[in-house]
Order: C-alpha cells, then structure tokens, then sequence
C-alpha cells in the first residue's frame, strides 16, 4: 500500500500547486492619446502626411479588453472602446466600436491588428446652410451618423507583467446616412496609449 500512495502523492502535487496558482489575467484597461485627421470622404483614399496627421483634431479613447487565447507565442482578444476627438472651430465626434484582435509576441515587444464594427457621431461647428421657400438662408445644427468598420495596426511593449505601452494607426469608414450624399467619410487617427492588466 505504501508503495502505491508514494507515487499517488508525488503525481498528485503538481495538479495541487497549479490549483494554487493565479489565474492568467484576462481583462485589461487601456487609455490613448490621439491625433484624428478627416479624409476627403470616398474619392480620396489618400494616406495624410505626418505632420497634417499631428496638428489635425486631438482626442481620447478609452477601452477595455479582454483575453480569449494566451499562447506562448500570440493572443486573440476582444477589444471595446470609446473614442472622443475634437477638431477646433471644425468638428466633434465619438465612437463606440468593437473589435477581435491578433497579437504576435516577440520577446517583451509584441505587433497586432484589429477589426471589427463600430458607430459614430460627428457634430459640425459650423452647422449647415439650408434655403427656405422664401429664399431665406440660415444656419441649422448638422449631425453626421452611421456604421463605422474600423481596422487598426499596432505595436508594443510589455514593461512588467501589470503595464504595456503601445501605438496604434486606426482607419474608421463612417458609412453615413440620409443627409449626406457621400458613401463614406475616413477617419484616421494615431493613437499613444498605456494598458493596465487587471
């Protein structure tokens, strides 16, 4: 009998220790700050230069994700998240959006790309100039809404097993509605953020 509970213990305590363990973590909260360029809705699909990229509209996006496979090598995870940006005297905007991530790891530094669905508002300053019958033109509040598909491409680094640091390039295509004759106005945005793991 004692030589059968021997080996029973000993195969028995590394389930036990990895019973004790802590659980990967899964979810993370993620902050970026970010600089928003507008494209020239659908007949332009042309990258903006750096600089232009920079002294456009400033914004904030703030988002939670969360883990589905933690490989040795790549994760896949869900990211969902809410942009705000600001252009000066021009626009304003927010965004919620989703997306399914893909993460390679190399070393401490990873790359990844995401996509996914997304809706956006956008308010313009300026308001819109409309005729009424009378021939009297005035200015009215102007909302553009719709679906917006974004896709992003990022890289980062992995400072500890809580922090990382990262930057992302995200392009969103705002399908718009009834108001607009456009089919799709691009936004751009580069993103610096920092993530947290819970």
């Amino acid at each position: 009998m004692k030589h059968l509970l021997i080996p029973a213990i000993f195969g028995l305590c590394p389930l036990l220790l990895h019973a004790q363990e802590k659980p990967a973590n899964r979810w993370a909260v993620k902050v970026d700050a970010l600089a928003q360029t507008t494209g020239a809705y659908s007949e332009s699909i042309r990258m903006p230069g750096l600089k232009r990229q920079l002294s456009d509209g400033k914004g904030i996006q703030l988002s939670i994700e969360y883990l589905y496979i933690d490989h040795k090598n790549w994760q896949l995870f869900q990211s969902a998240g809410l942009i705000q940006y600001r252009h000066r005297k021009q626009e304003q905007g927010l965004a919620l959006h989703t997306s399914v991530g893909y993460r390679r790891k190399i070393r401490a530094a990873y790359i990844e790309g995401l996509i996914g669905p997304g809706y956006m508002s956008t308010k313009f300053s300026g308001g819109q100039q409309v005729q009424t019958p009378a021939g009297e033109i005035h200015t009215k509040p102007f909302n553009l809404t719709g679906f917006t598909p974004t896709l992003a491409l990022g890289a980062g680094y992995r400072i500890d097993k809580k922090w990382s640091v990262y930057a992302r390039y995200h392009h969103l295509g705002q399908l718009q509605d009834a108001a607009s004759t456009q089919a799709v106005r691009l936004h751009r945005t580069i993103n610096a953020g920092i993530g947290f793991n819970l």
